[in-house]
């Protein structure tokens, strides 16, 4: 889990994808 918060914010410095943010934000909701 924490290797995805981890790969969002590799992503963002990128590309502002946002997203695989909302993807990442509701992923640690259904936790």
């Amino acid at each position: 889990m924490v290797g995805l918060i981890f790969l969002s914010k590799a992503m963002k410095l990128n590309t502002n994808c946002t997203f695989l943010d909302m993807i990442t934000q509701s992923m640690m909701r259904s936790l």
